[in-house]
């Protein structure tokens, strides 16, 4: 063997000895990640959310779907409730005993936010630390310093949680009235009222559809009806109408 090859397979040898070594580092014990609680978030199936001078927040499951029960009886969003559902199985920094602190030098006399799931597990949200502005929570007697962005998602519009769906729940429509037509379902056929010679089956599936898929940007309350002109879409079975003023 060359002492070419030979040099090659010792640097070869070398270098399988470091990786092995950065690999399984020898001594050192990969530390637990410190999360706020172990719990499974599938068997939580009540949310309530605190806040200072706006309306309580309660969100429960029903089956398998998400409703506002307070202060709006209506669909949730989903998206919003599996943010919600991550907070106890967060990490956090550190944690320290209550019981030598002050709680008014944490914000924690008056808490800013507070979010309880299935009526026993409460997390209380205070001030944020001026090095990182990481946000102190308390639990169980306990001080956690942890991200800020659990108290961000606690800080919407009680309306932000609630499922932004034009049509939430609904699978099927029987009857639609718009301001210049309607369309009834009749044997899985959309009749046309007044009559359409140009107006296919086709396209009123497709008017459908997109009535079931359309999304609000946003949602506001209303304190009254506004609009001279309204849609009523009727769902399938024995369901109210709902309403559009536009």
């Amino acid at each position: 063997m060359s002492s070419r090859n030979l040099l090659n397979l010792l640097l070869l040898a070398v270098i399988a000895i470091l990786v092995l070594f950065v690999i399984y580092e020898p001594g050192v014990e990969k530390q637990p990640e410190k999360i706020l609680r172990s719990v499974d978030k599938n068997t939580i199936n009540k949310i309530t959310i605190k806040r200072l001078a706006t309306k309580d927040v309660v969100l429960v499951k029903k089956t398998k779907q998400w409703v506002m029960q307070s202060p709006y009886k209506l669909p949730a969003n989903e998206y919003k409730i599996e943010e919600l559902l991550q907070l106890p199985a967060s990490s956090y920094e550190a944690s320290y005993n209550l019981d030598d602190l002050e709680l008014k030098k944490y914000g924690l006399d008056k808490p800013r936010a507070s979010i309880t799931y299935n009526d026993q597990l409460t997390f209380e949200f205070g001030g944020t630390e001026s090095l990182k502005h990481r946000r102190y929570i308390r639990h169980d007697n306990k001080l956690y310093v942890a991200s800020d962005i659990f108290y961000h998602r606690m800080s919407l519009n009680e309306t932000d949680y609630l499922d932004h769906s034009l049509l939430p729940g609904i699978s099927s429509v029987k009857k639609l009235v718009l301001p210049t037509f309607s369309m009834t379902l009749e044997a899985g056929k959309w009749r046309i009222t007044p009559a359409a010679a140009d107006y296919s089956n086709d396209q009123a599936n497709e008017l459908i559809e997109n009535w079931k898929l359309s999304q609000a940007i946003s949602i506001n309350p209303a304190d009254k009806q506004t609009g001279k002109q309204k849609v009523e879409v009727y769902p399938e079975g024995d369901r109210d109408p709902i309403i559009f003023y536009l």
